[in-house]
């Protein structure tokens, strides 16, 4: 019966289904006999079988067997507009129907959902919204103004593939709650989950889409079951708040208040890096350094306290480019680091990093070896010192070969320029770790340098086989493929 419902039409497709009796029965007693035979001559609703069904077999509870004519199907008006069978059939909520199929009847439950609701328990005081969790969440439950990102499952009464899922789509949703654009049922449920649980909920039409239903998915007055997943949450309503304050409230906000707006930028910059959307999450970060760095600290306690909020949204700015391959801007942010605390460790692995990936490994070195021993029992550390040593030697062992292979268009045995143009050796070894270092995509060599050292580089990247375009603060070099953003893109 579900099957059939689901117009699942693949090849082979054979299939036993036992279905409830008392859920068949309620379905055939709720639904107009004259509007069943009607639907059954219409080609848009019905699936054509090689046989046919013996309902006394479903409705004895022993099911029955059906064959479904895939070549007559093949050409049905509503094939086009299903989600793939695989796809669809791993959202059908089988537990639901399990549930169902293995306990009595409640004489109370006159509709399936009905049924459910009785080992629910009640989200709202009028039993509008009830709840069942299926997975354990951890941690505070969401608060109010709270940015949540949320898997769903929504369906309607006796359907078995739901009228909307985030999860076919294979992109969660998010929302700020209050502003969400969610039905009032949905916002009531996922106010009462914690980070990573999974709970079903049977939503009343009141809290859904009431009289008016949504045509054509969702039919006037329909309770709707949703199973949702809470994947995270932010807690934003202190920069939610801020932001829709006047200027002149601003100004008055206390340290303290001010300090949570930069905490909450700071949490929803973390949720974007989780998901590896760095750009969002530089925007977050750079949006709380903005409202610490123009505060004016009244004593010592405040600034020993900005200090620490500071540091860690530099950090985070610096691992966000380092992630983004411009250790440039890494390096900017670590150093703004050191400027408040010179022994901070992951500045200086960081700094490392960043270094290595420019082609300067004797600061690459220096740095690395700070942080070495400033934490002589970090695994980390050692390793990236290993993986600096083994750069270098392999940059060594190629030094020679490169002249011969790479720049012998440019200098002569003899040693005598043969192009008019010559560049420095910082130069020469930066397009060297651009062509040899995967993790490095590019580089901008700044119009401040001479313009023969430019035109220079210029050749060497081309025997190297780089390419290069101007820009507006000099020539950018990068490996084949499209041309990298300009930077103001990338924040």
């Amino acid at each position: 019966f579900y099957l059939i419902q689901r117009k699942d039409w693949r090849q082979s497709a054979r299939a036993r289904t036992g279905t409830s009796p008392l859920l068949l029965s309620k379905v055939l007693q709720t639904m107009d006999r004259e509007k069943l035979e009607s639907e059954a001559t219409s080609s848009e609703n019905t699936i054509a079988l090689k046989g046919g069904i013996d309902v006394s077999q479903l409705t004895s509870g022993e099911g029955t067997v059906f064959e479904i004519d895939v070549d007559r199907n093949a050409t049905s008006p509503m094939a086009s507009d299903m989600f793939k069978g695989e796809e669809l059939f791993n959202q059908i909520p089988h537990s639901l129907w399990e549930e169902e199929d293995s306990s009595e009847s409640d004489k109370d439950a006159s509709l399936p959902f009905d049924k459910l609701k009785t080992k629910m328990i009640k989200v709202t005081d009028d039993g509008g919204v009830v709840k069942k969790v299926l997975r354990e969440g951890t941690g505070p439950v969401v608060p109010e103004g709270a940015l949540v990102r949320v898997h769903y499952n929504g369906y309607l009464e006796y359907s078995d593939e739901p009228y909307d899922s985030t999860r076919l789509r294979s992109k969660p949703y998010q929302a700020r709650l209050g502003k969400s654009g969610l039905i009032p049922g949905m916002e009531v449920a996922i106010e009462t989950m914690r980070r990573g649980e999974l709970s079903r909920f049977v939503v009343s039409p009141q809290y859904a889409f009431r009289e008016a239903g949504c045509p054509p998915r969702i039919p006037p007055n329909s309770t709707i079951l949703f199973e949702i997943e809470l994947l995270s949450f932010v807690d934003y309503k202190a920069a939610s708040d801020f932001e829709a304050s006047q200027d002149n409230e601003k100004k008055e906000v206390t340290f303290e208040q001010l300090l949570e707006v930069a905490a909450a930028e700071k949490r929803l910059g973390n949720d974007f890096f989780e998901t590896k959307s760095y750009r969002k999450a530089i925007t977050r970060y750079q949006k709380a350094i903005n409202l610490l760095e123009k505060r004016h600290l009244q004593n010592e306690d405040e600034e020993l306290v900005w200090k620490t909020a500071i540091l860690k949204l530099y950090l985070n700015l610096s691992l966000c480019y380092l992630r983004m391959k411009h250790p440039e801007k890494c390096v900017i942010y670590c150093r703004k680091v050191l400027e408040l605390d010179e022994n901070n460790v992951k500045s200086h692995y960081r700094l490392g990093q960043a270094f290595m990936h420019l082609g300067d490994f004797h600061k690459s070195k220096q740095h690395l070896v700070r942080a070495a021993n400033l934490a002589p029992g970090n695994l980390e550390i050692r390793e990236e010192l290993q993986r600096l040593d083994k750069n270098h030697k392999k940059f060594k062992d190629i030094e020679t070969e490169f002249p011969s292979q790479a720049f012998g268009g440019i200098k002569q045995e003899s040693g005598q320029n043969t192009t008019g143009y010559e560049i420095s050796e910082s130069v020469r070894k930066q397009l060297e770790d651009l062509k040899l270092n995967d993790s490095l995509m590019h580089l901008v060599l700044p119009d401040i340098l001479a313009r023969e050292e430019l035109e220079g580089a210029k050749m060497v990247a081309e025997k190297l086989g780089l390419k290069y375009k101007e820009v507006s603060s000099g020539i950018k070099i990068y490996k084949d493929g499209p041309p990298p953003l300009d930077e103001h893109h990338l924040v």
